[in-house]
């Protein structure tokens, strides 16, 4: 005990180390494989690195993942309370540190392996070793090895040539990634497929901004430079900042919203880093930062607002900063959080004017849409609605539409009956499936409904009419184009 305590007698107290079934807890706190990468980088940029880089190889059946940096390193006694579950320096002052609750190290490795080792030196000093084996644990107890594993591949822990300080952290006996079943190849290969790409999303202001010394992080998987993936900034343009930079708590914790760029103004590669996994529909919302680490990439968090396509241009940056960790109740894992009580009425009328503005954005750009072959104040709506017995709303395309006509007369004049009625049997399965519960789910969106679907079905007719002109004519051909149709919906 660390000081006198008054309430209890000495005698009366007994040492009570925890059950090894805690251990079990720490292995299944329900890492993803880049949550844990992330973690030890993590540790890494708060050993001021400028350099990491991931190693991973399958090695016969025996994978492992090797990840060194050019950190000042750890002595022996660091090294030894770093590898304690729940060590941490309560005395943190360092700008850069990441770190939380001191667990990430094992909690984060453990997770992913049965077997971790970490070596480390600083300058002018040699280097040490501590290993964690789940197998000694469960048979020993809490017994940390001084020395590496027989089994352990030695190039594993060895650091680049001429490092002079640094951290190497080895996981080995992957478990978590097969269970119980045999190490395969394709499937090691699979769950390593995207690191760079998400790791690029986490760190990227890191990657792109000299933080760390004044020096930007050089990151690597396999020798590939980790390219910085910023989900508000483009190649070509900038996101569009509209209502400046609210700062709370004295600057400690920033709010900046943003719209993305209209696709129309984008190419295709900056299309694709703007909707990531998933699209702009679950990419919108708010992405925390802590230390500028992100956190959460993309989401309402608690708000209560539904992702919908009326705000799926809106992205809201909040920098926060370690302070405010259990007040934005920030996990062990560090990929969740939650709005404090005391900043919710702020941060909820900033969203609410940014969703405004985005849904400005679409009726402006509703109103300038030029419909084809129509003059100035003669606009006709392309679907005519109707109400069945059930008094329930339906819509029917407008066969008489001055497009459709033309269409149609189209088809005539350049003798392609077949394509005619091809064209005809497309329009009729576009109205018997529009998806009318999916336009009208959210009242939200009401600003994007009918319009903009007029707008949508006739592009889509006049790509219909280009194939159609090309002599499209056989069933199969047909069913792949309405295929298509169906997946935009």
């Amino acid at each position: 005990m660390t000081k006198k305590n008054d309430e209890f007698r000495k005698e009366a107290l007994e040492h009570s180390p925890p059950d090894l079934g805690i251990f079990e807890i720490f292995r299944s706190l329900g890492y993803k494989i880049e949550d844990a990468i992330a973690d030890l980088i993590d540790n890494s940029i708060a050993a001021e690195a400028t350099k990491i880089k991931i190693e991973y190889e399958f090695d016969n059946g025996n994978p492992y993942l090797k990840i060194e940096d050019n950190g000042f390193g750890m002595h022996e006694a660091n090294l030894k309370d770093a590898m304690i579950f729940g060590k941490s320096d309560k005395d943190r002052t360092r700008v850069l540190d990441l770190g939380r609750f001191g667990l990430g190290l094992k909690s984060a490795s453990f997770s992913q392996c049965s077997r971790f080792t970490v070596v480390s030196k600083v300058v002018k000093g040699s280097s040490v070793l501590r290993c964690w084996d789940s197998d000694v644990i469960r048979n020993s107890g809490w017994f940390v090895s001084k020395e590496k594993a027989n089994s352990t591949n030695k190039s594993g822990l060895e650091f680049e040539k001429g490092a002079k300080h640094g951290t190497i952290v080895l996981w080995e006996k992957l478990d978590r990634l097969f269970g119980d079943a045999k190490p395969d190849v394709n499937q090691f290969s699979s769950v390593f497929a995207n690191i760079g790409k998400k790791l690029g999303l986490v760190f990227h202001r890191y990657i792109e901004e000299a933080l760390i010394n004044n020096s930007k992080l050089k990151l690597e998987v396999n020798g590939v430079d980790v390219i910085a993936r910023n989900p508000f900034n483009f190649s070509r343009h900038n996101s569009i900042n509209q209502f400046g930079i609210e700062k709370l708590e004295g600057g400690k914790i920033i709010i900046e919203p943003f719209l993305i760029p209209d696709f129309d103004d984008l190419n295709k590669d900056e299309i694709k880093n703007a909707e990531r996994e998933g699209g702009l529909l679950t990419n919108q919302g708010i992405y925390l930062y802590r230390n500028k680490r992100l956190i959460v990439p993309g989401s309402w968090l608690d708000t209560g607002i539904i992702s919908s396509e009326g705000t799926k241009s809106v992205r809201i940056k909040i920098d926060i900063i370690p302070e405010f960790d259990i007040e934005w109740k920030i996990n062990v894992i560090k990929n969740t959080a939650g709005i404090p009580v005391n900043y919710r009425s702020t941060i909820s009328k900033i969203i609410s004017s940014t969703n405004n503005a985005a849904k400005d954005n679409i009726s402006k750009k509703k109103r300038k849409i030029k419909r084809p072959q129509e003059k100035k104040g003669d606009i006709k709506n392309l679907w005519i609605e109707k109400t069945d017995l059930k008094r329930m709303a339906l819509y029917q395309i407008d066969f008489e539409h001055p497009m459709v006509v033309e269409f149609f007369q189209y088809f005539v004049k350049t003798n392609q009956k077949e394509a005619s009625l091809q064209f005809k049997l497309i329009l009729e399965l576009i109205q018997s499936n529009l998806p009318i519960s999916k336009i009208i789910s959210s009242k939200d969106d009401d600003i994007l409904s009918e319009d903009i679907k007029i707008v949508e079905n006739k592009r889509a007719i006049i790509t219909f009419e280009k194939f159609l002109i090309k002599g499209m004519k056989s069933e199969k051909q047909i069913k792949l184009i309405i295929n298509k149709i169906l997946e935009n919906d």
